[in-house]
């Protein structure tokens, strides 16, 4: 079994993290700190809850020895030898400390998410100080530094996974438009990951307010095309035909599907093969290729699924497809013994429709 992400944060971490507390601040008591930070505090705390536990007791350690500047300093000084993950540590600093001058914590912010990422802190600063906090993620989206950029987007996000949800945001997605459009022709996957995935939010909530984002920016690069594909990626499984237009997809007539094959049965653990042939007259032309499957569930209401095959403009008269869907366990997915459906999506149209048994 892969190892937990929390388990990063363990006693030879926590051992290593001391050391460079107490080399940055050497007022800290070296023994007392060695007293209050042990392995057996978190052993049964999740991820953030150790990252949080871990804050509030190095801010404890650092007492009232140190002004506000000295600790931000101190922390931006840290920040290149706890990068990613282990970087949440000191923006969770940041928070937990509560710094008064917002000038002060966009600066530390702005200089530990170029190591970690600043998303969650900063969305204490979008509910205490709205109109100062998305001024300075405007002024982010302006910066030469992907990673600042990439904070403008992520940090107002309405349904940041693991964050907080922002609710005025959920509520009117309005303020973070204009900074989405200042970076919907960004040149770095990092930033337009995040765009994509803010307006994939926003969506959830308001779909025409994507909907109509998309229509407007649609097709003025090939950056822009790239975030919106992925933006509108849910209302696209879905099938949901006000998305499908954007993409213009042609109708699939003229396409045959020869030589389905899909196994009757498998059982759990193993793998389910299917393959299939498209054919047509002349060319295939653009195809979005997918495989819906509803998986069965106790309450009796299935979970569907979607998972895209293949998508191209396809020059050719013929392609064929062979593939497998697994039933191995999953941490994120149930699998249960009982009948499934499979079902063939081209362009958002229904082709072809299965049945299969998983047993146990």
């Amino acid at each position: 079994m892969a190892p937990k992400l929390k388990d990063q944060f363990n006693q030879a971490w926590l051992a290593g993290w001391l050391n460079r507390l107490h080399d940055t601040f050497p007022k800290i008591d070296k023994q007392k700190a060695d007293q209050c930070l042990q392995m057996s505090e978190l052993i049964d705390q999740s991820l953030l809850a150790r990252i949080q536990t871990i804050s509030q007791i190095s801010i404890n350690l650092l007492g009232s020895f140190y002004k506000s500047e000295q600790i931000a300093q101190g922390l931006v000084d840290l920040a290149p030898d706890f990068e990613g993950l282990q970087g949440l540590v000191l923006t969770q600093m940041v928070t937990d400390l509560g710094l008064a001058d917002a000038g002060l914590a966009f600066r530390v912010l702005g200089g530990l998410t170029q190591y970690s990422s600043a998303e969650f802190a900063i969305r204490d600063w979008i509910e205490r100080e709205p109109q100062l906090t998305m001024n300075q993620m405007q002024a982010w989206s302006h910066s030469e530094n992907h990673h600042l950029r990439r904070l403008a987007s992520e940090g107002c996000r309405p349904r940041l996974p693991w964050g907080k949800a922002l609710n005025q945001f959920k509520q009117d997605p309005t303020p973070i438009l204009p900074i989405l459009q200042n970076l919907i022709h960004d040149p770095s996957l990092y930033v337009r990951k995040s765009v994509a995935n803010n307006l994939n939010d926003i969506g959830k909530d308001h779909p025409e307010v994507l909907l109509t984002f998309c229509q407007a920016w649609l097709g003025s690069s090939k950056e822009a095309d790239w975030i919106i594909k992925h933006a509108i990626r849910n209302f696209l499984k879905q099938r949901d035909a006000r998305f499908l237009a954007l993409l213009s997809l042609p109708k699939t007539e003229h396409i045959d599907l020869v030589n389905w094959h899909s196994d009757a049965q498998v059982k759990l653990g193993e793998a389910l093969h299917y393959a299939f042939e498209l054919q047509a007259d002349k060319t295939l032309g653009r195809l979005r290729i997918e495989l819906q499957v509803d998986y069965p569930r106790p309450s009796g209401a299935p979970l569907r699924k979607v998972f895209k095959l293949a998508e191209a403009d396809y020059a050719v008269a013929y392609k064929k497809i062979s593939k497998h869907l697994s039933f191995k366990p999953l941490s994120t997915r149930v699998y249960y013994p009982g009948q499934h459906t499979l079902q063939l999506v081209l362009n958002g149209e229904i082709k072809h429709q299965a049945w299969f048994e998983v047993v146990a």
